[in-house]
């Protein structure tokens, strides 16, 4: 499976944004995406992408760390992302929070503790 390059814009689109998730016709949790960087085991910087999942009743999963070659990124780009709860894989359907409720979200899903 070859993988795509993402850009710098690509990821930038991510940095503090919430995503509701669907299943079906329910929204079940929304995720926090965080983007910054790492340097590697060659010391060579490089971007991350940090999501933050939490689901209605409260519960947190993460937050999980995305890197090249991209998973997360690259199902957020195609509008979806795949968590993994009590063992089992689920793809959720997202859609981000609009513009004018982003602060609001973020204030209420971000990852506050978590500093990438």
């Amino acid at each position: 499976m070859q993988r795509q390059e993402l850009s710098a814009g690509d990821l930038r689109r991510f940095d503090h944004n919430v995503a509701a998730m669907w299943e079906g016709a329910e929204i079940v949790g929304h995720v926090a995406i965080s983007v910054g960087s790492f340097r590697n085991m060659f010391l060579r910087k490089q971007p991350c992408v940090w999501s933050l999942v939490t689901w209605v009743d409260g519960t947190q999963e993460g937050p999980d760390e995305d890197y090249p070659p991209w998973t997360t990124a690259l199902e957020l780009i195609n509008g979806h992302i795949v968590v993994e709860r009590d063992g089992t894989s689920t793809a959720y359907r997202i859609e981000w929070v609009p513009q004018a409720s982003r602060s609001a979200a973020w204030e209420q899903y971000g990852m506050h503790k978590f500093s990438p």
